[in-house]
């Protein structure tokens, strides 16, 4: 099974409950979830996989909301399309209720990032009211000499991420999740990359206010939102992050467990 499909499962187990008990509201006025692949050459722009050779970039939505992977090998050389996967998810949310109230939120997921021989992968979480004007929340980066965004450098597992957000309300605002590899940074030995990002949206529970206030999402995001977790909850979610990453670290250790997206 590979690490991704590892990670989604993962995930799915430990919101399927709260998803399915309270669910999360699809607002049709909202501009639609988006997709933009590419691998190589070969370009997708709805959920599926773009592939060409081994090179593959994913995008898709399900219980715990939209996600993007990518994964790469072969043959280092100079940067260019031909050694180049990305994959980006673009939705929107609003908070509905009392309008104009700074809401706190929580962004909370796994990301994922290896390379091996020179090779680069990165990634990140991105908000803002314009599309075109998206500022990164979050950004992680895999590159030879610098580990720190490696799952390497934790063990061979996925990091839990927790991003403290404040957005808004009645006012849509936009998130994007992204990924990026490449095998661009040396010549002619074999490389390889892979990475992958796959968040979900709530309301701080430490808020106030938060019974007052619901997450609506563009069409096919439903998924990537959580109700407002009471603090125990929460805490639980924390921990279930961690055992998440534990699990898929022992996991990947076994030989007949594939590497690729």
């Amino acid at each position: 099974m590979s690490t991704v499909r590892r990670f989604r499962r993962s995930m799915a187990l430990l919101t399927v409950g709260v998803l399915l008990a309270v669910g999360a509201h699809a607002d049709p006025t909202l501009p639609p979830l988006t997709f933009s692949l590419q691998a190589q050459s070969a370009r997708l722009d709805l959920a599926g996989t773009a592939s060409s050779g081994p090179y593959f970039a994913t995008g898709g939505g399900g219980l715990t909301g939209p996600f993007v992977s990518i994964h790469g090998e072969g043959l280092t050389s100079r940067v260019s399309i031909e050694n180049e996967a990305s994959a980006q998810a673009l939705w929107s949310f609003e908070i509905v209720g009392p309008a104009g109230v700074d809401v706190p939120i929580l962004i909370t997921g796994l990301y994922s990032a290896a390379q091996t021989n020179s090779a680069a992968a990165s990634g990140g979480v991105a908000l803002g009211l314009d599309r075109f004007r998206l500022a990164y929340a979050m950004t992680f980066r895999c590159v030879f000499g610098d580990d720190s965004g490696c799952d390497s450098s934790r063990g061979g597992r996925a990091q839990p991420f927790v991003l403290h957000e404040s957005v808004v309300s009645s006012l849509p605002t936009f998130i994007l999740i992204a990924t990026g590899g490449t095998l661009g940074r040396s010549f002619g030995s074999p490389g390889s990359f892979s990475a992958f990002i796959d968040p979900l949206i709530s309301i701080d529970p430490a808020f106030g206010r938060a019974s007052e206030f619901t997450v609506s999402v563009s069409a096919g995001a439903e998924g990537g939102v959580a109700p407002v977790p009471e603090p125990q909850t929460y805490a639980l979610m924390l921990a279930g992050l961690a055992a998440t990453a534990a699990l898929a670290r022992r996991r990947a250790r076994r030989p007949d467990d594939a590497q690729s997206a």
